[in-house]
């Protein structure tokens, strides 16, 4: 399941994140890599940002770049 079908406040383990370098890289400097727990905080309207809690922090993550992350429960 990728992240963008995800439900609000649920914990998933990453299992997969974009290939691309760039992308990786800054997932990575956010906390955001295979393995790490993650939830979803909140959805914005209209396909908008992401904002997921990672470690002990939020991250807005793009619509796109969400349908890319593959998560499990």
């Amino acid at each position: 399941m990728n992240l963008a079908k995800g439900k609000k406040l649920i914990p998933y383990i990453i299992t997969e994140i974009p290939k691309d370098n760039l992308v990786n890289q800054k997932l990575l400097a956010l906390g955001i890599y295979e393995g790490a727990t993650i939830s979803i905080k909140q959805f914005l309207p209209v396909k908008g940002p992401i904002i997921i809690i990672a470690g002990t922090g939020e991250v807005a993550i793009s619509y796109e770049i969400a349908q890319h992350i593959h998560v499990k429960k």
